[in-house]
């Protein structure tokens, strides 16, 4: 349990650091989902982007990565759920 402690408690240091350096969750991602959907042609949510992009991550995991980049990963796949969770 207390290696899921750290990594949930790194997750959040994360989301803090990366939310000053790149701006607000919510503006990137529904101008993210826009593109998406124009693209797609799709109704395509900021939510959703969120989880194709865990997918992403999640795909990537199942390729075999290892070492730094395998905690970085799933640091990621975890950010990216509980964006989508707050984006809803």
């Amino acid at each position: 349990m207390k290696e899921a402690e750290k990594v949930l408690a790194d997750c959040k240091t994360i989301l803090i650091d990366r939310g000053k350096q790149y701006g607000s969750a919510n503006k990137l991602y529904a101008a993210t989902a826009a593109m998406w959907a124009a693209y797609t042609g799709s109704d395509i949510e900021s939510s959703d982007v969120c989880v194709m992009l865990a997918l992403m991550k999640i795909g990537r995991l199942s390729q075999g990565v290892d070492g730094a980049a395998l905690e970085d990963t799933y640091k990621d796949a975890i950010n990216y759920l509980a964006l989508a969770k707050g984006l809803d």
